[in-house]
């Protein structure tokens, strides 16, 4: 990205673009205050001196200004520019994010046993697809700093897994607590990968994972949370997966490890959990109860066929396959079952008749803007309006794959629109949100 010398005015001509730094007081929100402390510290000895200088210079007893240096007082914006020309240093080089900060250390989960993929291979394409994460993780904090947004990682409770024996039953207690805490009920979670977005402060992003991979999730201190889905699985699967990775994330959000897998999920605590979990989340058992209730009730007890399964699991966006495993679990269906009706391979023959399956193939553009997560991409198209942003850096690193023409329909896309409610009030829709909502009105 291109950058500009920190206190040097710059003249905007035509055809030029504005030179902006981060908003300081949003670096300073994310920065840890003993990191900004020892720094601090670090910058006033380089020049030689000492702490009454500093204190005279802030306008501030000696003893308030030492607080400061022990991370104890927090130090404004304003305060921050004063010390820094008095040490004569880049402001920003004081709060910026040091590289240690934004290490993920990952924590993934595979569908296969490690044997299946072939050791060798397997490293390198796990080493390359966490390196992936990360990059695009420190161009969404970019993307924030640029617009001078602030990202909160909100994980309100942290479950510890020791001292439960019924994994299973406790994943499913905390599962309802969480879709009390976030209003949910039993209906089918609508936008699951905003969700975690909006709520727990995740970065979700989806992309090519190797073979067997359906998803990891990762921590570092500078990004908060961040979580892989592999965009090869349909999409039933990427939402049982981010499930299955929320589970991790409310076990062990700050202190993940890799770790590889050598046997079944089932016979590793964390993976039992998060995997009980995620099907609880996405398919509360109140809420599949009253759905096969209001089935049988209107079709006089009769057992549903593979048509009305495969509309149930629509219903709350999973595969058919999850479904009919939750339907044993609730004890509706025998275990026989699954391997019976899934080997049918009738599944697509009936989505199609059903009218559930999407029409063609999503475009090129479609299919690289659905690996970011909203928010991200929002940010982009104001850094770029406020020509914070050139077109190749969007080509080659905020949106790689695209091309220069393809931006201006991407500024299209997530441009907000006003729109005013019938009760009067103002409120910004997304361009396609409000194309969407004219045409229904139409309708």
């Amino acid at each position: 990205m291109a950058t500009c010398s920190a206190g040097h005015a710059h003249s905007v001509g035509i055809g030029q673009r504005k030179c902006m730094k981060p908003n300081l007081e949003v670096l300073l929100q994310q920065i840890d205050s003993q990191e900004l402390a020892r720094r601090l510290v670090q910058a006033r000895t380089a020049r030689k001196l000492v702490q009454q200088q500093s204190a005279e210079a802030l306008g501030m007893s000696r003893p308030t200004f030492i607080n400061i240096e022990k991370g104890q007082r927090p130090i404004s914006a304003h305060e921050l520019l004063i010390l820094s020309k008095l040490y004569d240093t880049d402001p920003y080089s004081l709060v910026a994010l040091p590289p240690g900060d934004t290490d993920l250390i990952v924590q993934f989960r595979r569908t296969l046993q490690v044997q299946d993929l072939g050791l060798g291979q397997e490293q390198d394409e796990l080493d390359m697809a966490i390196k992936t994460l990360q990059d695009m993780a420190i161009a969404y904090l970019e993307l924030e700093q640029m617009v001078g947004k602030k990202h909160i990682f909100k994980v309100h409770t942290q479950y510890p897994l020791e001292g439960h024996r019924d994994l299973k039953k406790y994943a499913a207690l905390i599962a309802r607590q969480e879709r009390q805490r976030l209003h949910l009920g039993d209906e089918p979670i609508p936008q699951l990968f905003s969700l975690l977005e909006e709520e727990y402060g995740v970065r979700v992003f989806r992309f090519s994972l190797p073979r067997g991979v359906s998803g990891f999730y990762g921590y570092a201190s500078g990004l908060g949370g961040c979580i892989a889905i592999n965009e090869d699985h349909p999409i039933e699967r990427q939402l049982q997966t981010a499930a299955h990775e929320t589970g991790h994330l409310l076990t062990s959000a700050h202190n993940v490890q890799i770790q590889v897998l050598t046997s079944r999920p089932h016979g590793n605590p964390a993976e039992q959990f998060a995997g009980a979990f995620g099907m609880n989340f996405t398919l509360p058992e109140a809420g599949v109860q009253k759905l096969v209730y209001d089935f049988l009730e209107s079709n006089n007890d009769q057992p549903p066929s593979v048509r009305d399964l495969v509309a149930m699991a629509h219903q709350y966006s999973v595969s058919f396959e999850a479904f009919l495993r939750r339907l044993v679990d609730l004890e509706y269906l025998p275990h026989s079952e699954v391997k019976r009706l899934t080997s049918q391979k009738v599944v697509k023959k009936t989505k199609e008749a059903l009218g559930l399956t999407t029409s063609g193939e999503p475009t090129y553009l479609d299919k690289i803007l659905a690996r970011y997560p909203e928010r991200y991409k929002r940010y982009l198209v104001e850094a770029y309006e406020q020509d914070l942003l050139e077109p190749e850096e969007i080509t080659t690193r905020y949106l790689k794959g695209i091309n220069q023409g393809e931006i201006a329909n991407v500024v299209a896309r997530y441009t907000q629109v006003p729109h005013i409610r019938e009760d009067g009030s103002l409120v910004n829709l997304d361009f396609e949100g409000y194309q969407e909502r004219v045409n229904w009105r139409i309708h």
